[in-house]
C-alpha cells in the first residue's frame, strides 16, 4: 500500500486520458473525424452527427496518412523519406509535422502496430506525458504530491491539450514542454548530470515531435525560465550556461530531422519577406476581445460538437460562433480557457508565503504568453526579426504556455488544512461565479457585436452546475485532505473532470474503407472547400494516401514552389480553393493534355466531362474517365513498368535506347543507378535519365538533403552528452569526497 500511494499520481494522470479517449482505446475507432469525410465521395456516406469542423478535418486529411506512411516504412526497414502518392511526388521526412524520426513512431513502426492503434497508444502516451511533466514542474515550483497531480490533471485535459488531440503533431511536441522547464529549473536546484541529460533529450524529443511552431514556443518559455531563474537564485554562471549548452545539444541531436525540414523549406510555397500587410494578416487571428470569455468558460462562446438550433430546426453549423464574424476561427485555436477548477485554485494559493522566486516565473510565462496570444505589439518583434516566423500559425497557439503556467500555479492551490480567510474563500467562489456568468452572457456580447440574434448557436452546458460540484469538491478536499488521506485522490479526480467535462472531447471514428483499386496516377475534379459546413468533395486532399492512390493533387503545409506552379499551369488558375492556401485541387478549368503530360491516367469528377466520351465507371456516384497517356514512366520504346515502389525509392525496367522519363517530381536528393551503375539526373520537372540499348535495370533513390549531415551532428552531440554527463558525475563524486 506504501508503494502504491507513493505512484498514486502516475497511476492517476495515466489512466485520466482514457476519459476523452474512451471510444478510441475500447471500441477501436481511430482518433479523427472520419464520418465528417466518409459523408463525401468515393465513399458517400450518411450525414454524420456532429457538426464540421475544418480544422478537426486535418486528423484525416493530413495525419492519419502521413502517420501510416511513416510506420509502414519503418516496418519495412526504410527512411520515409518520400510520399509517393500525392503531388506526384513530394517529400514525407522533410515535412516536419511527419515526425518521420520521432522515436515513438519508429517503435511503432518496428512493432508493426495498425496506424489506428498506434495513433490511440500515443495519445494516450502523450496527454499522460504531458500530465506527468506538468506534475514535475509543480513539485519543482513547491506543490505538494496531490497539488502537483491536479495541476498534471488539468493540463493534460485542458481544452487546448484536446481540442488538438486529432492533430497529433501538436500535443506530441506540447507533451515535452513541461519537461524541458522541469528541467531548467532541476539544473539550478540540483546542479547534475541527470538534469543536464534530461534538458538535452527532453529538448530534443520536443523538436522532432513535429510541430516547429509549438516547439520554439517551448524553447522560448526555457529560454524566459532560464532567464528569470538566473536572476532571481544568482547561480554561479556556469549553470546558466550549462543550461543553454543542453539546449544546444538537444537541437544538435534533433538535427536529422531539422536539417532536412530548413533544407526543403527553402523552396517553400509560402515563403515571404515580413511586411505591415502580413502582419497585418497575421495579428487578425490572434485572440479578440470578444474570445475573452474562454479564459473563464471554455465553451463560452458555443460548443463545436453541438450544432446550433433555431426554433427547434437544425441547422448545419456547429454553435460555436466566433467564425461568423472573424474568418479562419476555430474553438481549437482559442482554447486558452483554463478550467473552473483552476480559476478557484488560483485564487487560493497563498502568493505572500510562497513568494516571487517560486511563483515569478510561471506567473510571468502566462502573463507573455496571454500578450502574444492576444496579438499585442509584442508580436512584432518574431514577426519581423525571427526567420519564417511570418509563415506561422495563429499568435493565439502560444497560449498552451498560459494555460501550463496557470495550471502550475494553481497546483500550489491544494494544500491540506491550509488556513484560509473567508475573504480568499470568496474571492474563488466569486471567479467561479464570473465563469458561470459569462456563459450565460456570452449571447448578448455576440448580439451586441454583429447586430444579430446568436442565442440558436449557444447550448445547455450547464456550467453552475459544473462550478458547482468542482467548488464543492475541492473544499471539501481541503477540509478533509489531511485527515482522511484515502479521499485525497478521489476527490482530487471528481473536482478536475466535473470542471473539465465540459471541452472533454476527441473525435473518433472507423477508419476509411478502401473502395478503389488504382495503378496509375488519378485525378480527382474539385473546386471548392469551406469553413463552416462540409464541402461536396471527391477523394478529399490526402485520403489517396490512405487508399494508397496515385493524386496529382494534396495537401500540405509545406509545398514546393514548383509544385504549386505545375498545378497552377494544368488549371489554368490558383491551384488552391479560397478557404485554405495549402490545398491543391484539380479544377474544372484542368487542361486535359496536361494532365496527360503529368502522368494522369484516370480523371474522377462530379459532373460529365463530355470532352473525355463516355465513362467507364459512374457506379458510386461520380463519372470515372479514361485518360489516354503514356503512364508514371515510359520511353520512346514504350512503358517502363515500375518493379518496386517504396518511400524513396523507384526500381523500374526500361528498353533502351532513348530517353526514360519518371513522371516523380525530381527535387534535390535524387539518385539514379542505371544497370548498378551511377548516373546523372538532368535538372528539371520531371526524373529523366539517358539509356543505351538492350533492357536496363534503373533504380531511383530519394534521400532528403542534409539527412547524412544532421546524422553526424547527432552523433557527435549524442557523444558530447555522454562525455558531459559522465564527467558530471565524476566532478559531483570529488566534490562529496572532498566533503
Amino acid at each position: 500500500m506504501a508503494r502504491l500511494r507513493r505512484f498514486a499520481p502516475a497511476i492517476f494522470l495515466f489512466l485520466i486520458p482514457l476519459i476523452p479517449l474512451w471510444r478510441a482505446v475500447f471500441l477501436g475507432e481511430a482518433i479523427g473525424p472520419f464520418n465528417q469525410i466518409r459523408q463525401m465521395a468515393p465513399w458517400n456516406g450518411p450525414a454524420p452527427d456532429q457538426p464540421w469542423d475544418v480544422l478537426q478535418a486535418d486528423g484525416v486529411l493530413q495525419f492519419y496518412g502521413w502517420r501510416d506512411l511513416v510506420f509502414r516504412a519503418w516496418g519495412q526497414g526504410e527512411v520515409p523519406f518520400w510520399n509517393p502518392y500525392q503531388l506526384c511526388g513530394t517529400p514525407l521526412l522533410a515535412n516536419s509535422q511527419s515526425g518521420g524520426l520521432y522515436p515513438p513512431h519508429i517503435l511503432a513502426g518496428l512493432f508493426h502496430l495498425p496506424t489506428a492503434l498506434a495513433m490511440t497508444l500515443l495519445a494516450w502516451l502523450h496527454l499522460s506525458w504531458a500530465g506527468l511533466g506538468c506534475y514535475v514542474l509543480a513539485r519543482s515550483v513547491g506543490a505538494t504530491r496531490n497539488g502537483a497531480a491536479v495541476a498534471g490533471a488539468c493540463f493534460s485535459l485542458s481544452a487546448f491539450m484536446l481540442a488538438w488531440t486529432a492533430l497529433p503533431s501538436v500535443i506530441s511536441t506540447c507533451a515535452w514542454i513541461p519537461w524541458v522547464l522541469s528541467c531548467v529549473y532541476s539544473m539550478f536546484r540540483r546542479q547534475t548530470g541527470r538534469s543536464f541529460a534530461g534538458l538535452a533529450v527532453s529538448t530534443a524529443m520536443m523538436l522532432m515531435a513535429g510541430h516547429l511552431q509549438f516547439a520554439a514556443y517551448g524553447l522560448m518559455a526555457a529560454i524566459l525560465i532560464l532567464l528569470l531563474l538566473t536572476f532571481s537564485l544568482k547561480r554561479p554562471v556556469i549553470i546558466p550556461g550549462a543550461a543553454v549548452g543542453a539546449l544546444l545539444l538537444g537541437a544538435c541531436l534533433a538535427m536529422p530531422q531539422l536539417l532536412p525540414v530548413f533544407s526543403y523549406s527553402r523552396f517553400s510555397h509560402r515563403q515571404n519577406v515580413p511586411d505591415e500587410q502580413g502582419y497585418q494578416a497575421y495579428i487578425a487571428s490572434a485572440l479578440k476581445p470578444f474570445e475573452l470569455p474562454v479564459l473563464l468558460n471554455s465553451k463560452a462562446l458555443g460548443d463545436p460538437n453541438v450544432f446550433a438550433d433555431h426554433g427547434g430546426t437544425r441547422l448545419l453549423v456547429s454553435s460555436y460562433w466566433p467564425p461568423l464574424i472573424k474568418r479562419g476561427a476555430n474553438y481549437a485555436e482559442s482554447a486558452l480557457g483554463p478550467s473552473l477548477i483552476v480559476i478557484f485554485l488560483l485564487a487560493l494559493v497563498p502568493y505572500r508565503r510562497i513568494g516571487f522566486k517560486k511563483l515569478g516565473p510561471m506567473l510571468a510565462l502566462a502573463l507573455l504568453s496571454l500578450l502574444f496570444a492576444l496579438g499585442t505589439p509584442l508580436n512584432r518583434v518574431f514577426f519581423f526579426l525571427l526567420p519564417g516566423w511570418s509563415s506561422t500559425g495563429s499568435p493565439a497557439r502560444i497560449g498552451v504556455l498560459f494555460v501550463l503556467g496557470l495550471s502550475v500555479v494553481a497546483g500550489l492551490g491544494v494544500r491540506p488544512n491550509l488556513s484560509l480567510r473567508r475573504s480568499r474563500l470568496c474571492w474563488a467562489a466569486g471567479l467561479c461565479l464570473l465563469g458561470v456568468i459569462a456563459s450565460e452572457y456570452a449571447p448578448l456580447l455576440a448580439k451586441s457585436l454583429i447586430q444579430e440574434d446568436l442565442s440558436p448557436y449557444f447550448s445547455n452546458q450547464r456550467p453552475a452546475l459544473i462550478a458547482f460540484i468542482a467548488v464543492v469538491s475541492i473544499v471539501a478536499f481541503q477540509i478533509l485532505g489531511r485527515k482522511v488521506r484515502w479521499l485525497v485522490m478521489p476527490l482530487s479526480a471528481i473536482a478536475v473532470l466535473a470542471a473539465q467535462i465540459g471541452p472533454c472531447f476527441v473525435r473518433t471514428g472507423k477508419p476509411l474503407e478502401q473502395v478503389v483499386q488504382e495503378s496509375g496516377r488519378i485525378a480527382a475534379v474539385n473546386e471548392r472547400w469551406d469553413l463552416l459546413q462540409a464541402a461536396p468533395a471527391l477523394l478529399p486532399p490526402n485520403t489517396a494516401t490512405i487508399l494508397r492512390l496515385h493524386d496529382v493533387a494534396g495537401y500540405d503545409s509545406l509545398l514546393h514552389r514548383d509544385t504549386v506552379a505545375l498545378l497552377h499551369e494544368i488549371d489554368g488558375q490558383d491551384p488552391a480553393p479560397q478557404a485554405n492556401g495549402n490545398m491543391m485541387f484539380i479544377k474544372p478549368s484542368a487542361d486535359l493534355g496536361r494532365l496527360s503530360e503529368a502522368g494522369v491516367d484516370e480523371i474522377w469528377s462530379m459532373t460529365p466531362i463530355t470532352a473525355l466520351g463516355t465513362p467507364f465507371g459512374q457506379d458510386r456516384g461520380y463519372f470515372r474517365y479514361r485518360l489516354a497517356t503514356r503512364g508514371r514512366a515510359y520511353t520512346e520504346n514504350g512503358p517502363a513498368p515500375i518493379i518496386h515502389e517504396g518511400f524513396g525509392r523507384l526500381d523500374i525496367k526500361a528498353p533502351g535506347p532513348g530517353e526514360l522519363t519518371v513522371k516523380e517530381r525530381n527535387m534535390e536528393g535524387w539518385s539514379a543507378r542505371i544497370d548498378g551503375k551511377r548516373a546523372s539526373i538532368p535538372p528539371g520537372r520531371w526524373i529523366r535519365l539517358a539509356l543505351g540499348r538492350g533492357g536496363h535495370s534503373i533504380e531511383l533513390r530519394y534521400q532528403a538533403p542534409g539527412f547524412v549531415l544532421g546524422l553526424w551532428v547527432a552523433v557527435l552531440a549524442l557523444a558530447a552528452l555522454l562525455i558531459t554527463s559522465i564527467q558530471w558525475k565524476s566532478l559531483s563524486w570529488k566534490r562529496d569526497s572532498v566533503q
